[in-house]
């Protein structure tokens, strides 16, 4: 942003100064500090995990990627011990707000046959991340494909349209 800032700046005096040039020094300053203030944007807003998941043999496979070319971790989860699938919201609510809010940003979780607790279903060591509603429902949507009999709240069935 300081890059960018900065050659608003010269661009800005280049132009307004009596003897401008097409080409001259600011301008290309200028649009080198451009090129590397877009540069630093796109890589700070690139994600910096990537997940492939599928299912081989009646087992989820979830792959967490980062750049490089080996997975960092892959997860397997036997489809026939998952019972349950919820979508929960990063902070837990309070009694008064709404059940699912504006947010984007939740968690997928996942709850063994036989277990009372629920854990994520994508997760990397200590790395903190969640994930767009649009994205667990199409992962809700694919798992339940391949093992219909997973249940899911129905509640989330409703404001969620998975089914």
């Amino acid at each position: 942003m300081v890059s960018i800032a900065l050659a608003t700046f010269m661009l800005t005096n280049a132009f307004m100064a009596g003897s401008w040039s097409i080409a001259g020094y600011t301008q290309v300053i200028s649009l080198a500090l451009f090129s590397v203030g877009f540069y630093g944007i796109i890589r700070i807003s690139s994600p910096l995990f990537h997940f492939v998941i599928s299912i081989s043999d009646s087992t989820l496979i979830i792959e967490i990627w980062q750049e490089g070319e080996q997975p960092l971790d892959i997860k397997n989860i036997a489809l026939q011990t998952i019972d349950e699938l919820r979508i929960a919201p990063h902070t837990p609510r309070s009694p008064n707000e709404a059940l699912f809010d504006f947010s984007t940003s939740y968690h997928l979780l996942w709850r063994p046959a036989n277990e009372e607790e629920f854990c994520p279903l994508i997760d990397y060591d200590s790395a903190a991340f969640t994930l767009k509603v649009e994205d667990i429902v199409k992962i809700i949507q694919f798992v339940r494909r391949h093992e219909p009999e997973i249940k899911i709240p129905a509640e989330q069935t409703v404001y969620f349209g998975v089914h």
